[in-house]
């Protein structure tokens, strides 16, 4: 672990400032300036030994690689450990600048669709005094999955009877989304929450049935539109607890259900690219 020290611009002004006491505490021959001017140099070094220490035996830890649609931020947990406290630690990625301490995670950018795989993590602190900053790059293994943006009709909207032969059951209600139809809307209770998107009744097929989700399926000439409209579904199948796969050209995700076949099927759509 390498880390850097370099002064900052509090550093600079301050320099000034004692410049311009040296000058007076000499015209004036005052021995309580001078004495001033030395504690506060011998706090300078002092101020670049802490601040050198603090960064020392850090041991950073990420929690699990987010899923997030595309053009969208992002935040990972962060856990900073080591053999001391570590204080006023910044973290950002090696090729952002620094930004304001915030315990607990790690800010990422907006990437397009995709596998992002940030190589190393900038972990920064100007701790004490703000006078000398030191900077550690650390490597970590990252996996930033980045799923098209969900758009298009929800999963509710579709005539699944067709494929399925199961009735069509009410599954309780959900916040509003974009594409949903107005008919769906439970406008009873939007009355009664005026602040809070309205909620919007879902419907789910009984039994155990297989919904396939196929690229077939979605119309247009956009791809990036019909893969957010695979997302969607993806999301909407996941939160009404039923059991879906996935057909790509070239990729089938198996039927499933859960956190983990919604993690699988959104890393699918963002890794594939058109053959």
């Amino acid at each position: 672990m390498h880390r850097r020290l370099r002064p900052t611009r509090a550093l600079g002004i301050l320099g000034l400032i004692l410049l311009a006491m040296g000058l007076a505490a000499s015209n004036y021959q005052s021995n309580g300036a001078w004495l001033v001017i030395f504690i506060t140099i011998a706090l300078i070094g002092v101020s670049a030994v802490w601040a050198w220490r603090n960064l020392g035996g850090l041991v950073l830890t990420l929690g699990e690689s987010p899923v997030v649609p595309a053009h969208s931020p992002s935040r990972v947990p962060a856990i900073l450990g080591g053999t001391r406290d570590h204080w006023g630690v910044t973290l950002g990625l090696a090729d952002q600048p620094p930004g304001d301490p915030v315990p607990g995670h790690l800010d990422l950018p907006p990437y397009s669709r995709g596998i992002h795989r940030p190589d190393a993590v900038r972990v920064g602190s100007s701790w004490p005094f703000g006078l000398f900053r030191v900077e550690v790059l650390l490597p970590v293994d990252l996996a930033v999955i980045v799923h098209p943006q969900p758009r298009g009709q929800g999963w509710e909207s579709r005539d699944n009877r067709a494929t399925t032969g199961d009735p069509v059951e009410f599954a309780g209600t959900r916040p509003w989304q974009t594409g949903d139809r107005p008919r769906h809307i439970d406008w009873r209770a939007a009355t009664r929450r005026e602040d809070l998107p309205p909620p919007v009744k879902t419907f789910a097929s009984g039994g155990d049935a297989v919904r396939w989700l196929d690229l077939e399926q979605t119309q247009g000439d956009d791809l990036e539109w019909r893969l957010g409209q695979l997302a969607r579904w993806v999301i909407d199948l996941h939160q009404l607890d039923l059991c879906w796969g996935l057909r790509l050209p070239g990729v089938e995700i198996p039927p499933g259900k859960g956190l983990g076949q919604q993690r699988a099927c959104l890393a699918a759509l963002a890794a594939w690219r058109a053959p």
